[in-house]
């Protein structure tokens, strides 16, 4: 059975067996040489640099780093950046905008596990900012004394947990639906425009299901008010039929 002895061979390093070798005018050599490759720890002519990832199963990564804020369904992008860098240096300056963008510090930030260094939590306690997840140290123990107050904040937990899926999800909206997991453009600054393209038009989508949804509850709305004055109409109808007879023929009258 034949096995490939390096994955990431390049079209330039590829070797024929029994010494045959690719003819220099075939495309794909032109196109080799006129486009070099992307090779681990070494960056290209196409701005995608390796950034070291841990979390990662693979020890590098290519791409651009992004760091958003979700507000009320809209996204806003804070950082985005081609360099080697820990995101959680990135919280304090999100919420710093987040405070320039509407007068004041949120009263809570659903974050990844990542952000939730001593330094992000000594920053949010000093402004008064809960921040998600287990507070550092052991768990508390469920006793007879504090049996309620463990339970209230394990569901104070799952809530925030349930609420960070939103901003996963913004992610896997992008990629699904807007193209940010096919980006074809050679350039930082071009993939860059790319980027805030699609999250632009994301929010721009997020505004018009608003509207959609506003005119679906206004007609709705009509819709109720309407068939409600026709109640009342059809009653009022009925009662005067109701009582037009009984007094014409108290009178001696006849309905014609």
């Amino acid at each position: 059975m034949y096995r490939k002895s390096n994955s990431n061979q390049m079209v330039f390093d590829f070797h024929l067996p029994f010494g045959g070798k690719l003819r220099s005018d075939n495309r794909w050599v032109i196109l080799s040489q006129r486009f070099p490759g992307i090779r681990l720890n070494q960056s290209t002519r196409f701005s995608s640099k390796a950034v070291t990832s841990a979390a990662q199963p693979n020890p590098v990564e290519f791409g651009a780093k992004v760091s958003i804020s979700l507000v009320d369904g809209f996204s806003f992008i804070d950082v985005l950046s081609w360099d080697p860098y820990n995101e959680s240096g990135d919280l304090q300056g999100q919420i710093e905008s987040y405070r320039a963008r509407y007068g004041f510090y949120p009263e809570s930030v659903h974050a990844d596990k990542i952000y939730r260094t001593r330094d992000n939590r000594r920053y949010c306690k000093k402004h008064g900012i809960r921040l998600s997840g287990p507070p550092l140290g052991r768990p508390r123990q469920a006793v007879e004394s504090n049996k309620e107050e463990v339970r209230a904040l394990k569901r104070q937990q799952r809530r925030d947990e349930i609420d960070r899926i939103a901003v996963e999800g913004k992610f896997g909206q992008g990629k699904r639906r807007f193209t940010l997991n096919r980006i074809m453009a050679k350039l930082a600054e071009t993939s860059e425009a790319v980027i805030m393209v699609s999250f632009i038009v994301m929010n721009l989508e997020k505004i018009l299901s608003g509207i959609l949804q506003l005119l679906f509850d206004l007609g709705t709305e009509v819709y109720r008010l309407f068939r409600k004055a026709i109640q009342s109409a059809c009653k009022i109808i009925s009662n005067h039929l109701g009582i037009v007879p009984r007094y014409s023929l108290s009178e001696g009258y006849r309905l014609k």
